[in-house]
């Protein structure tokens, strides 16, 4: 008898903290996504401070592919200077004029 006092006491409070452990405690938060025309500028902004040209670009052109849609003479033109920046890896100098100039026409 005992045992089965024990044993119901015992999945009485595994059931309690069961449903308080799976209450929900906390409102769920929607989240914006980035703005792609502040992704395009933040990873050129780094660049013309670096002169570095490193996998950042493949964002800025996946960025300027999305742009067309909304805006497409502004990305053809900036995706045909991110081809010309992609060329200056050996140039940090003509690199960071370059991405100056690409922020300037976003």
């Amino acid at each position: 008898m005992f045992i089965m006092k024990a044993l119901q006491s015992w999945l009485g409070a595994v059931l309690v903290l069961f449903l308080v452990g799976c209450s929900n405690g906390t409102p769920s938060q929607s989240v914006a996504p980035p703005d792609p025309n502040q992704e395009i500028r933040s990873a050129l902004q780094q660049l013309a401070e670096t002169g570095t040209i490193d996998s950042g670009l493949m964002v800025v052109r996946e960025r300027l592919e999305a742009m067309r849609e909304t805006d497409a003479a502004k990305a053809q033109t900036l995706l045909q200077d991110l081809s010309q920046l992609e060329s200056m890896a050996g140039n940090p100098g003509q690199a960071k004029a370059k991405a100056q100039e690409m922020i300037k026409k976003l």
